[in-house]
């Protein structure tokens, strides 16, 4: 598997197949579905999901929390934004910008933020500009920076990555249709899920997602760092790692990988931050969610 197209099935994360319900909030780049009762808790999808993502988790974390159901336009169902100027580079910050608006507008408690992936990593951000309204935070199998996972190298830094995000923008843009969305997904479905039925859920979902929303996705994932302001990341963090899909003989250096990315962490963040699990693959709701609700209460 070449370089290239390793990185695209690392930051792929998509979903299953309830059926949509009505919005609570609709804003420009995200809407959000409302349920359960008790202290606000905000979950958001990563690359290529929707809310249904949280589906195997959704019943008994709503029995403890408040949950806000975060879909990203142009991710899995969602429609892509209205207004085609918005799908744009910086599309990200955008996004990390109005979920935190989000989280003033709505909150009369301060929140909680659950993240899967590309969502774990906007929970992160999120935190960061928003200390006096986020209390604490998880995220599930996503990383202050996704492209030392991909390079296997902890100084890979958004400048070395500058071509390889304009490759990822402009490959993107080339898929216009279902079947080459499907088919490029289809190739690496194995490092997402262990069983066929979910390893299904996540092809036929990605085919559903906006090519271009996707594409400034990517390449904004791969100029967006986050290591250099995690000294400011006060709230309690717990980073999930999943590695089942990684041999044996390579276990120890992706453990390292996820470690070295927490470097920066203020002294303050103190108990077990990151937790490897290496019987999961990336979708950790599906292979063990049992295990990963444990964790969500745990630290939350």
């Amino acid at each position: 598997m070449n370089k290239f197209y390793l990185l695209l099935v690392l930051l792929i994360g998509i979903h299953t197949n309830a059926a949509s319900a009505t919005a609570d909030f609709d804003g420009d780049l995200f809407t959000v579905k409302i349920e359960g009762e008790g202290p606000p808790l905000l979950l958001i999808p990563g690359l290529m999901s929707d809310a249904r993502v949280w589906q195997p988790l959704q019943a008994e974390l709503a029995t403890h929390y408040e949950l806000h159901l975060v879909s990203v336009k142009g991710f899995g169902e969602t429609a892509p934004p209205n207004q085609s100027e918005m799908i744009t580079t910086g599309w990200l910050q955008a996004l990390s910008g109005e979920l935190g608006e989000y989280i003033y507008a709505h909150a009369e408690q301060d929140f909680r933020i659950v993240g899967h992936s590309m969502g774990g990593f906007l929970a992160m951000a999120i935190a960061i500009e928003n200390p006096d309204k986020v209390i604490s935070l998880v995220s599930v199998d996503g990383m202050p920076y996704l492209a030392p996972i991909f390079s296997r190298n902890p100084e890979t830094r958004p400048d070395d990555m500058r071509v390889n995000a304009q490759q990822m923008l402009a490959y993107y843009q080339s898929l216009h249709t279902e079947q080459a969305l499907a088919a490029v997904v289809a190739q690496g479905v194995v490092l997402h899920a262990a069983s066929d039925e979910h390893q299904r859920m996540v092809v036929d979902m990605s085919a559903q997602s906006d090519a271009d929303v996707v594409g400034v996705a990517v390449h904004d994932l791969l100029q967006w760092d986050l290591r250099d302001d995690l000294p400011k990341l006060t709230q309690p963090l717990l980073l999930l790692g999943a590695t089942g899909a990684l041999p044996d003989n390579m276990q120890d250096q992706a453990t390292a990988l996820y470690a070295q990315q927490l470097e920066n962490l203020p002294a303050t963040q103190n108990g077990e931050i990151l937790k490897i699990r290496r019987s999961s693959r990336h979708f950790m709701m599906y292979d063990d969610p049992e295990w990963l609700i444990a964790q969500i209460l745990g630290h939350l």
